[in-house]
């Protein structure tokens, strides 16, 4: 029995010739209608040494930000991809750099609260998550922002520039001494068994600290103290910004192209189908029972050129389409067990504390190595397939391409060529103009005689009354 999957559009004409080309596009999370596509529910909880290791790491990528501050002023934005969320110590460019940084480690290190705040984390009985672990950072960001400008002005290395007078100014105006952790810890030996409380708590705390910013910045439109973009990065974002950036550590880049099991919802063709106004093209994918794949040709990984660049290759790959779970919750990831991106050094360097101790949290990663790797990739998949149930309606099938084995940045390098053959019919809109549907029944036909395809279906979307659900019309009256 064949299989079937319904891929609505709002065009398949225009200037990308969709359906001429016979392109399926895979789209970055970012531009779909779901805020929370790839939402990943991070926690964290580990031991003294990756604890000891995520605050340095802070300090690396808050110290790149200072260096481009003082470069660049607020003349050009800090984007984060300038942000070194994969680099470690060694990765520094310079000696001089490295010297500059190991003082900034040492000064902050060397902070009896920084000693005790890590102390404090490393206790915890229960795992961090965002929010909280937002306001940590907060807190301790004074102290290592004072660190790094001391490092800097100690050895002189502040350039005579816009950016590096201002961060002059900034760390004079640096509070003396940061809250530690005593309000957190205070509860959690008052109430142990807490976990959502908590997290609320901390929820409330982060979302006040984002109002406190907000309204600062709203103050600053009327005076001539601007908050420049750069400044309050630095000063006010920053924790905010690497929790979100470290995500990258654990997974990679994906994209989608997503399919329903199903033409007949309205909101589906309202949503996804410019209001009735375009098509939904039916994929013949297979006949094995309970499994749906298309064979795609598109980028298969990567080669150096003659002039030693990175250039992607090309070919067909059966790519399966996973069904979405719906459900209230996300599954959860352990940050400090799951830093699959990170190779070689850089893994060495988050589980040791440099004096030959390993953290009790790569016991997980070296233990059994294959194990690990199948619970990370499952855990990886489940992350690309859950959505609230709040989408349940859209009954989606998600075609999933990553990063693993070439850059996917360029939209050009995510379309990707099916066969005419596995487009099995197309389903005309309640209100598709008549000038698309001849347009389409064209291309159809011609791609038909070159392909020597003697039958394909063109159906018509209307409103059964009797079922109360969009039905699909074989126009059969159609000859190609």
């Amino acid at each position: 029995m064949t299989n079937y999957l319904y891929r609505f559009r709002g065009s398949v004409l225009g200037k990308f010739q969709e359906l001429e080309k016979q392109e399926i596009f895979c789209s970055a999370l970012e531009t779909l209608n779901d805020p929370m596509e790839g939402f990943k529910d991070l926690f964290w909880h580990g031991d003294r040494i990756v604890w000891t290791n995520l605050l340095k790491h802070y300090l690396l990528c808050l110290d790149r930000a200072c260096i481009l501050f003082m470069l660049n002023g607020d003349g050009v934005r800090i984007e984060p991809a300038s942000i070194p969320v994969f680099e470690i110590e060694s990765d520094l460019p310079t000696q001089e750099y490295k010297d500059v940084f190991k003082q900034a480690c040492d000064t902050f290190f060397g902070d009896p609260t920084v000693l005790q705040f890590i102390d404090g984390l490393a206790s915890r009985t229960r795992p961090v998550r965002r929010d909280e672990l937002c306001v940590h950072l907060r807190m301790a960001h004074f102290t290592a922002l004072s660190a790094i400008f001391s490092a800097y002005r100690n050895r002189a290395n502040i350039p005579d520039t816009p950016g590096g007078s201002r961060l002059l100014d900034m760390c004079a105006a640096l509070p003396i001494k940061p809250e530690t952790t005593k309000l957190i810890n205070e509860m959690e030996a008052q109430h142990p068994g807490i976990t959502d409380g908590t997290e609320r708590l901390f929820a409330a705390v982060r979302s006040a600290q984002q109002q406190g910013d907000l309204i600062a910045k709203y103050n600053a439109r009327t005076t001539a103290a601007v908050l420049d973009c750069n400044r309050a990065l630095i000063l006010n974002e920053f924790p905010g910004e690497y929790v979100r950036l470290i995500e990258k550590v654990v997974y990679g880049q994906w994209y989608t192209a997503c399919f329903s099991a199903s033409h007949a919802n309205s909101s589906m063709w309202g949503n996804y189908a410019n209001g009735h106004r375009g098509v939904c093209l039916k994929f013949s994918t297979g006949d094995e029972p309970g499994s749906h794949v298309l064979t795609l040709y598109g980028v298969t990984g990567s080669r150096s050129s003659r002039l030693g660049e990175s250039e992607p290759t090309y070919g067909h790959v059966k790519h399966r389409l996973h069904r979405i779970t719906y459900q209230r919750t996300y599954p959860e990831i352990d940050f400090f067990r799951s830093l699959g991106r990170l190779r070689g050094l850089a893994v060495s360097w988050w589980y040791s504390d440099g004096r030959g101790n390993r953290s009790s949290c790569a016991q997980d990663v070296y233990g059994d190595e294959a194990e690990w790797r199948k619970r990370y990739w499952a855990t990886f998949l489940a992350g690309q397939t859950v959505k609230l149930e709040d989408w349940r309606y859209e009954d989606e099938y998600r075609l999933v391409i990553s990063e693993l084995v070439s850059d996917l940045s360029d939209p050009a390098r995510r379309k990707l060529k099916y066969n005419f053959f596995d487009l099995y019919g197309i389903i005309f809109g309640i209100a598709t103009p008549e000038a698309d549907k001849l347009a389409i029944i064209e291309i159809i036909r011609r791609k038909c005689e070159e392909e020597k395809r003697k039958e394909f279906e063109f159906c018509q979307a209307y409103y059964d009354n009797a079922s109360g659900r969009i039905e699909a019309l074989p126009l059969r009256l159609i000859k190609l």
